[in-house]
């Protein structure tokens, strides 16, 4: 059946706006961009096929540490070994691993015999810690936030208790 552009929008965005602080995260200019680009099937009568929703899931993760030729590169390099439901499966259970690792902090390198699933897991490890690092910049923003709320709130109280002591 197939998925319509609006509707990746509005079923993947929810997904990665908490991790990028962002609600606008994949915009149709982008996906059509990666159609151009070779990296997402092209839609057949304005839908695309699952393959092309799970490719964008992969580069949605991926475009803030990699190029898009580097991501293509990652694509085009599983999917010359597996298909394409169990290279997705595989990129999931890698990033689940890895992201629980950094999240425990007990990273653990694999001696699997295939170098790209090392790299696949380096990918997981280096956007585990990335993620990392902008939810604790968000909480820092947000601490600073409420902070400075209460100031405010504070300095606004204690003006309106001397306006009424005078």
């Amino acid at each position: 059946m197939g998925l319509y552009n609006e509707q990746i929008l509005q079923f993947l965005n929810p997904y990665f706006a908490p991790i990028y602080d962002n609600d606008n995260v994949l915009q149709s200019t982008m996906i059509n961009n990666y159609v151009k680009l070779g990296l997402v099937p092209a839609p057949e009568r304005r839908r695309y096929c699952r393959e092309a929703l799970a490719r964008l899931v992969v580069i949605v993760l991926l475009k803030s540490l990699f190029t898009v030729s580097e991501i293509a590169y990652l694509t085009d390099k599983m999917l010359s070994t597996h298909d394409i439901g169990e290279s997705y499966n595989i990129f999931c259970e890698i990033i689940e691993r890895t992201f629980g690792e950094v999240a425990t902090g007990e990273i653990r390198r694999s001696e699997h015999e295939d170098e790209y699933i090392r790299i696949l897991e380096d990918v997981g490890i280096a956007a585990a810690c990335q993620l990392a690092v902008k939810r604790r910049f968000a909480r820092r923003r947000k601490a600073k936030e409420l902070l400075k709320a209460r100031e405010e709130r504070a300095l606004a109280l204690s003006e309106e208790s001397e306006q009424e002591e005078s």
